[in-house]
Formats: structure tokens, C-alpha cells, sequence
């Protein structure tokens, strides 16, 4: 049998902290009366519901370090008293990896996953067309949700040329999968390149 004993502490707003790592754990909860569930102006439904939200936050790396790794997850639930075909969680998480130096090369990396059940303006299979002959048309029917998973990834390159000017660049990619068939799924991939200038010690130009 071998106990091992991780020394932690924490202070008041500064989390816990155990050596490099650094947690922020939270927590909140709301009642709301909502009286028009559906949003329906023709047929208002009043109900009352319940949304509680748990996470944790952490940062792990030294002070002053060259690598940093931070990042958070949550749930959020939520529970209607009347209409509890309405109820839904939603839960993520995103990361972000640092490494480098300004004065050399700097490299950040971003993810990020997200699970949505809420309302969406979103663009759907017209129902009469053939596969054919799908056509793109947009919604905004508030009284319908929408079930979705968002996933981020992406990196930031950027160095300081001169002690005012700084280049960067980076890409994204993400993705937005729909649970419904009748939805379609939203692929995107992004690249930038840009470079920033301090023309005094309080302002700066950016470019891109």
C-alpha cells in the first residue's frame, strides 16, 4: 500500500494550487420565470425552469516559463417544471498551449469542443426537394431547437520583428455537426497573416 501526498494551498480568488498546476473550480445556479416558452406570439406558455452550471478552470506552468497550458470544462443543466421536453445540458471544453518567445518565435494552439442544445438560426433541406436538388434556405424559427457539437482547432504563429512591431499568423479549423438529417453540417478553414505596430507606448496600427 503507498499513499502519496500532493502538497496544495489556496487563497481567497486565486485558486488552488498544487506546484505548477493552478485549479479554479465554480459553480452557480438561477431560477427564471420564462412567459413565453416557445415564443410563440399567437400562443404564449409561461413555465418556470432551473439552470445550474458547474466547471472547473486550470493553468499549469511556471511563472515566467517558456510553455503554459491552460484550459476549462463545464455542464450547464437545465430543467423546466411543466415542459420537460425542454430540458437539455450543455457541457464543453477548450485548451490552449503556449510556447516560445516573443523575442524569437511564439506558437499558440487552440482547441476547443462544445455540445449546444438551444435555439439556431440555421440552413436546412428544403423537405419537397430531391437530393438532387437540395436547396439552402434560412430559418429563424425560434420555437425550435437545435442540437449541435461545435469543434475548434487553430494555431497562432507570432514574432516580434523590432521592439514595436510584431508579425503573426495562423489557421483555423472547425466544424458544426448537426443531430438533425434535415440540417446541414458547416465545415470551415481559415488563414490570416498580419502584423501589429505600438506607434507610442498607449496606442498601436494593425494590419492584415
Amino acid at each position: 500500500w503507498l499513499a502519496v501526498v500532493i502538497p496544495a494551498y489556496s487563497r481567497p480568488g486565486q485558486g488552488i494550487h498544487f506546484g505548477d498546476l493552478t485549479l479554479h473550480p465554480f459553480v452557480d445556479g438561477s431560477a427564471t420565470y420564462d412567459s413565453n416558452v416557445y415564443l410563440d406570439p399567437t400562443n404564449e406558455q409561461s413555465d418556470i425552469f432551473l439552470e445550474g452550471l458547474a466547471g472547473i478552470d486550470f493553468d499549469y506552468g511556471a511563472e515566467g516559463g517558456s510553455q503554459w497550458l491552460s484550459g476549462r470544462g463545464f455542464i450547464v443543466l437545465r430543467n423546466y417544471f411543466n415542459f420537460t421536453t425542454n430540458n437539455f445540458d450543455n457541457y464543453g471544453e477548450r485548451m490552449t498551449y503556449r510556447a516560445g518567445s516573443p523575442d524569437r518565435v511564439s506558437v499558440a494552439i487552440l482547441q476547443s469542443y462544445r455540445l449546444i442544445d438551444d435555439y439556431d438560426r440555421s440552413t436546412y433541406y428544403g423537405e419537397s426537394a430531391g437530393p438532387a436538388s437540395h436547396e439552402q434556405s434560412l430559418t429563424y424559427d425560434r420555437s425550435m431547437r437545435v442540437r449541435r457539437t461545435l469543434n475548434d482547432l487553430g494555431f497562432v504563429l507570432a514574432r516580434n520583428l523590432t521592439e514595436r512591431t510584431t508579425a503573426n499568423g495562423g489557421a483555423n479549423y472547425s466544424v458544426q455537426n448537426y443531430s438533425s438529417t434535415n440540417l446541414y453540417d458547416v465545415t470551415r478553414k481559415s488563414v490570416q497573416v498580419g502584423a501589429s505596430r505600438r506607434l507610442t507606448d498607449k496606442s498601436s496600427a494593425t494590419g492584415n
